[in-house]
């Protein structure tokens, strides 16, 4: 008998929420052959991913959040009140119409605006299993405690039959801060990072990637690299921007590359296993896929994390630095070649914990199926 499992991102800023839904999606056909998946997602570049068997994927109408944390529609045309119902009359009607043994809801448990209510009302009935997904760090505690009790987030997941923490509480406990019920606290399941097995190759301490995973907001990061190869000429610097530099952005940074012969610019890799196992160090922006990457392969790296409008990728770079997986760059040291090379030589020269640290951190894909399966058929 198909089981059916029903998969929503909100998906407002960069491509991390639907890189980790297609991650669970593809662990869990791999290991369950009777089981179908349909992605709903908001992403504008859901179709510049390679299809997966056995799971489907739904556009949303897409949403975009600015700098400050508000949202407002990607297209022009309809108000936010409006795309936002229409989006959830579309989950509503998946739901009838799909009708999912399981729910997976990735970080809102209402979803964006509150959009999943309906949704949520339609699979309690039919008596589906709901699951929450949450990413390792969300936001500085006080700041997350504000948002959610104001927006009624708490007793909304009470709702939910398990919760899964895609992390480890020795690193950093999501909740902290929040008035966790015991109930509650009995359906957390930690289950470690989602990390994908690395992809076999030598890697070349000469050779650095930089990634600002989506992109929207990297652009410091990769102009500051980018002096950083005019200062470091004997090494080889491989840089992807991501999709959200496009236009004049990007053109102003390959005019910045076009006389640096240790430079490799590109704008996007769906996947980027092959250039992460290349490299002798990664500097990233400490988003939860790319430290997922850099756990997975053991790798050196510089972490420059956004520290605006949320904390959670700083917090994730300093517990990351504080327990020897990385070296911290804060924005003053991307502002200045100088500190960053700094920054980059540290990484370089920085002894690896012992592989039992990466072991304990990682294999959350393998439990996260053992959780799905025990939900699933229980």
């Amino acid at each position: 008998m198909t089981q059916r499992l029903l998969i929503y991102s909100h998906d407002t800023f960069g491509l991390g929420h639907l890189k980790r839904c297609r991650s669970i999606a593809a662990a869990i056909t791999a290991a369950r052959p009777d089981v179908r998946v349909l992605i709903a997602t908001g992403s504008p570049l859901a179709e510049r991913f390679p299809a997966l068997e056995r799971v489907d994927l739904v556009r949303l109408p897409a949403v975009q959040k600015n700098s400050a944390g508000g949202y407002a529609p990607l297209q022009s045309g309809l108000s936010l009140p409006e795309v936002l119902e229409l989006r959830s009359q579309l989950l509503a009607e998946m739901g009838a119409d799909f009708k999912p043994d399981v729910l997976l809801v990735d970080k809102e448990p209402l979803g964006l605006g509150g959009e999943l209510e309906p949704l949520l009302e339609e699979l309690t009935a039919q008596g589906s299993r709901l699951i929450l997904g949450l990413r390792d760090i969300l936001d500085a505690p006080e700041a997350l405690a504000r948002e959610w009790q104001k927006s009624g987030v708490m007793e909304a997941m009470a709702r939910y039959h398990s919760i899964w923490v895609y992390g480890d509480a020795a690193l950093y406990k999501p909740l902290s801060g929040l008035p966790v019920s015991p109930q509650l606290n009995e359906r957390l399941q930690y289950l470690g990072y989602l990390a994908q097995p690395p992809a076999e190759g030598a890697a070349d301490m000469d050779t650095v990637l930089v990634t600002t995973g989506g992109g929207g907001d990297g652009a410091a990061l990769l102009t500051g690299m980018l002096h950083v190869a005019a200062l470091r000429q004997q090494l080889k610097f491989h840089l992807i921007t991501g999709p959200f530099v496009g236009g004049s952005a990007f053109e102003a940074l390959a005019a910045q590359a076009a006389p640096l012969k240790n430079v490799i610019l590109e704008q996007f890799q769906p996947d980027l296993a092959a250039s992460f196992a290349r490299a002798g160090v990664v500097v990233a922006m400490a988003g939860y896929n790319t430290f997922c990457d850099v756990l997975a392969g053991r790798k050196r790296a510089v972490f420059a994390p956004r520290t605006s409008p949320r904390q959670e990728q700083l917090l994730r770079a300093e517990q990351a630095a504080a327990m020897g997986l990385g070296v911290l760059a804060m924005p003053e040291d991307v502002a200045d070649p100088v500190k960053l090379a700094a920054r980059l030589e540290q990484a370089r020269a920085m002894p690896l914990p012992p592989q039992g640290v990466y072991s304990a951190l990682t294999g959350g894909l393998n439990r996260l199926v053992t959780a799905f399966n025990e939900l699933s058929r229980g």
